[in-house]
């Protein structure tokens, strides 16, 4: 069911179309600008949270056998570190690419982080990618914990990060 504003012309299909753009967009107006900061730092715990917690079901995966799930679980604990990174700076997007763009605009370019982080992180995307939609693809056991590790390097430089950011 396709909904249309009530506009006569092109108008409300151009504003609806905007609507749905914006979502994606950094404009002031996101959810996340609003963001009182006792709720910024619970969401920064949360995503926290759910970084260890795909690292620890990474690692069970992996020990299981299982490295395609594992590869999965441990991209996400490097997205989830870097929700929250972006978090404090009231960053977000809705596209794992935007969040992916936006930790290199704001973290990588500056050097606040090595570019090797990028580089993971843009590795372990497209091979989570691969694993989930190529048909007949499995990663190998020493991919998954390659990945692994520097997921677990990751994810402790930008604790590291955020700890420094609490102190200054």
């Amino acid at each position: 069911m396709r909904h249309l504003n009530r506009t006569s012309g092109t108008g409300g299909v151009r504003a609806r179309s905007h609507v749905r753009k914006h979502a994606r967009c950094q404009c002031p107006s996101r959810r996340s600008e609003g963001m009182k900061n006792e709720n910024i730092k619970a969401l920064v715990e949360y995503r926290l949270e759910q970084a260890e917690e795909s690292l620890k079901a990474a690692e069970l995966l992996l020990r299981a056998g299982m490295p395609r799930p594992s590869v999965s679980r441990t991209y996400y604990a490097m997205f989830y570190a870097v929700l929250a990174l972006l978090a404090v700076r009231k960053k977000e997007s809705s596209r794992h690419g935007g969040v992916i763009s936006l930790f290199d605009k704001e973290y990588v370019k500056p050097g606040i982080f090595p570019k090797e982080f990028s580089k993971w992180l843009h590795d372990a995307f497209n091979l989570r990618q691969r694993s989930d939609y190529t048909v007949q693809y499995i990663p190998s056991s020493e991919e998954a914990e390659n990945l692994l590790m520097q997921a677990r390097s990751f994810v402790d430089g930008i604790l590291k990060q955020l700890k420094l950011g609490e102190n200054n």
